[in-house]
């Protein structure tokens, strides 16, 4: 017995040796798709075009979709007649919440002081341009700015109303009634701004004094707010292990190779720089890409860094708003049996009025999460911390950027069709289809009764859907609510 333990005794300290270094080249590979900062980074100023431009749910509206003016042409389908139109916005380019606004000045006059000195050494890996466009930077927008519309946001909600008005001319009466429009807003500014500056494009100064705004809502236009509100009262946050696999991203080697990476490359190697203050360095590039094209703060990143922020964002929401909670899709049913249930209606009781378009102004959360009740961009196993590297991550479908910029909307124009109905589904102006509906090879159009039956939900109540946890513990995420 003896010599059997003694055997084994050998046989773990020689595995002990063995074993480590395995693990130390487990750890290396899962990080192999993102090198070490080997050299200089090439220079921003110069070569603006070339940086990765996907920021999450900080993408630009322009950029995704190729639409930066106000051409567009009436959709017309043969045999076809638009009778009523259902958009589900997302509010626009906005400014970061007040708390975010005091941390990002303090953060970025700190970093960018500590570059300079750094610079001034000859430590940094930025080019010489880039380097005095840092030196020059001023924080362009102020503490009273905090969660508004930006001018651009403005602008793009502009153009955005003016392609649907001339899409669907007949669905956008110049003349205001609340018997043709239905207008709604969350209980946050910055999306009723967004929903002005639509009418703005609709309606002359006259007509737009008629409108009478309705109150922010919460429980229809902003659906996860209510939602979430009995789920954790009193202002606590879901269970930390909802997010087990976005804070082992955080922990990574992936993660603190960005934080080592940003840290060489401003010459920063001997200060202290959490992944909080890295990630409010990005969303200064991020913001002031959409709101003024350009920051010099992007030319601290290369395009692995922003692929590695952008997962960042994507692991989280896919847990936080997608996929990865089964209560998220479910949230959204008092929108998609409003929907359906208003062209049910206008199909079969035609000779009554109905509206012609209902719009709503809403955040990214409950965006995504009314994209889930559609079952869009399903099909992700979910997604991982030590998958960053494999070829399914960078094949996601669930990606923030390609569907929920800035402005985003997802829009239902229900058509008569002869004797029948038809439900066209647009998804940031472009026609998309509809997993549960089936479609002829060369159209886009969903049977009316189709749309009904298959996406009404019978047991929509949300008192319900919505258990109380029985668990509360506090969540340190200053945007739980609001995006």
């Amino acid at each position: 017995m003896k010599r059997i333990l003694v055997m084994l005794a050998a046989l773990v300290i020689v595995a002990i040796p063995v074993a480590v270094p395995i693990a130390l080249f487990v750890t290396k590979e899962e990080a192999s798709c993102y090198p070490k900062r080997n050299g200089s980074m090439m220079c921003y100023t110069e070569h603006p075009s070339d940086q990765h431009r996907w920021y999450a749910t900080k993408t630009d509206y322009a950029y995704l979709t190729g639409l930066n003016d106000t051409n567009a042409s009436e959709y017309t389908i043969p045999g076809c007649q638009p009778v009523m139109l259902y958009m589900y916005a997302r509010h626009s380019v906005r400014f970061p919440d007040f708390v975010d606004l005091v941390n990002m000045s303090e953060i970025l006059h700190r970093v960018r002081n500590w570059t300079l000195e750094a610079a001034d050494q000859g430590k940094t890996k930025l080019c010489k341009k880039d380097i005095e466009e840092l030196r020059h930077w001023e924080q362009r927008y102020k503490f009273n700015d905090a969660a508004q519309e930006t001018r651009q946001g403005s602008t793009d909600t502009s153009m955005i109303a003016e392609r649907f008005k001339k899409m669907f001319p007949s669905l956008f009466p110049p003349v205001y009634s609340d018997q043709d429009y239905k207008l709604g807003y969350s209980d946050r500014e910055r999306t009723n701004q967004t929903l002005q500056a639509f009418l703005q494009v609709i309606f002359d100064k006259e007509e737009l004094s008629k409108i009478e705004y309705p109150p922010g809502d919460i429980e229809l236009v902003s659906f996860h707010k209510n939602c979430e509100r009995k789920l954790w009262p009193n202002h606590t946050k879901p269970k930390r292990e909802l997010f087990e696999e976005p804070e082992k991203f955080r922990r990574s080697l992936i993660v603190q190779r960005f934080l080592r990476n940003l840290q060489t490359t401003l010459g920063i190697e001997d200060k202290e720089l959490s992944y909080h203050e890295a990630n409010l360095i990005a969303i200064e590039c991020a913001l002031s890409y959409a709101a003024y094209g350009k920051s010099p703060w992007c030319a601290v990143f290369s395009n692995d860094d922003l692929l590695v922020s952008e997962y960042d964002d994507d692991i989280y929401d896919f847990y936080k708003d997608g996929y990865g909670r089964p209560l998220n899709p479910k949230m959204g049913c008092p929108v998609v049996n409003e929907v359906t249930q208003l062209f049910n209606d206008a199909a079969n009781k035609p000779k009554e009025h109905h509206y012609k378009s209902v719009l709503y102004f809403t955040h990214s959360r409950d965006f995504k999460k009314l994209l889930g009740s559609f079952d869009l961009f399903i099909g992700d196993d979910r997604l991982t911390a030590d998958g960053y590297c494999t070829k399914e991550v960078r094949n996601r479908i669930w990606r923030d950027s390609t569907f929920s910029p800035y402005s985003a909307q997802l829009v239902f124009i229900l058509f008569q069709c002869g004797e029948t109905y038809k439900v066209l589904s647009l998804l940031n102006e472009k026609p998309v289809k509809l997993p549960r509906c089936a479609y002829h090879a060369n159209d886009f159009l969903c049977d009316l009764r189709e749309f009904y039956s298959k996406y009404r939900v019978k047991n929509c109540d949300i008192n319900k859907i919505c258990t109380p946890s029985a668990i509360y513990e506090k969540w340190p995420d200053t945007h739980w609510e609001d995006a």
